[in-house]
């Protein structure tokens, strides 16, 4: 009757410790999810500004990136953007700023554009789940940056050398 009791507590032991590991496991798991954004409109929940841009009669409703953190992040974890919704990327200093879709879940087109407001190119953009992602660079310095979900410059006429407008706010 010993060695059955002692057998009974070593499997109970046994147990509680696969629920803790389980445990432990979900816990962090579940923990790291409500971080990632799901939707554009969280940039507005978590402090993001936004501004017009007027490319041609075109207007994009842009979530600002101008800060390190913000440039970093871009639109990671976004499922899903509106219409005519896009980031704007405002760098302090030209140069060739490079771009990489980590963790993002949208193809983008983005359009590179320099000191002058003029668009000096247009690429598509795939998204990368992977912990190497290609990276995308302008031919030449840029100022600016703007994303879009892939395909909006086709559907809009937005071509290489057009100029944009940005709403300051």
């Amino acid at each position: 009757m010993n060695k059955m009791k002692i057998k009974n507590l070593f499997l109970v032991f046994l147990l509680l410790i696969f629920i803790t590991i389980l445990f432990s496991i979900l816990f962090f798991k579940v923990k790291e999810e409500p971080s990632k954004f799901i939707t554009s409109s969280d940039l507005s929940n978590r402090g993001w500004n936004s501004t017009e841009i007027k490319i041609n009669n075109v207007t994009i409703f842009a979530w600002i990136a101008d800060d390190e953190e913000k440039r970093a992040l871009g639109l990671m974890h976004i499922k899903k953007l509106e219409e005519n919704e896009g980031i704007i990327f405002i760098f302090e200093d030209e140069g060739i700023h490079q771009f990489w879709m980590k963790n993002t879940y949208l193809p983008l087109d983005i359009l590179f554009i320099d000191k002058n407001l003029k668009i000096i190119d247009i690429q598509s953009m795939e998204p990368c789940n992977m912990n190497e992602c290609i990276l995308y660079s302008p031919p030449r310095s840029i100022k600016y940056a703007i994303e879009v979900e892939r395909g909006f410059c086709t559907r809009n006429g937005i071509k290489i050398d057009d100029e944009v407008k940005i709403e300051r706010r």
